[in-house]
């Protein structure tokens, strides 16, 4: 059952998380959940049209940024060369 999205369904916060990105940007979510909200949906219906859109597992998602709340993972952000 869905609960929404909380939070990031407030417009304002989703402008400040897409507008601060230095060099790239990558967001991860519930394309169904987050598409609840108009704004979202328009953004991952954008994704999706420019074929940008990456399914994953949840393990994959794990193997990545780590499991448990306790988990931690650094971003990077390089110059282009």
């Amino acid at each position: 059952v869905g609960h929404g999205i909380g939070f990031v369904s407030d417009i304002r916060r989703m402008n400040v998380a897409l507008t601060r990105a230095k060099c790239s940007m990558i967001i991860v979510g519930d394309a169904a959940a987050l598409s609840q909200s108009e704004h979202w949906r328009a953004l991952v219906e954008h994704a999706r049209a420019e074929k940008v859109l990456v399914k994953v597992r949840k393990r994959d998602v794990d193997r990545l940024f780590g499991e448990g709340q306790d988990a931690q993972w650094r971003v990077g952000c390089w110059p282009e060369e």
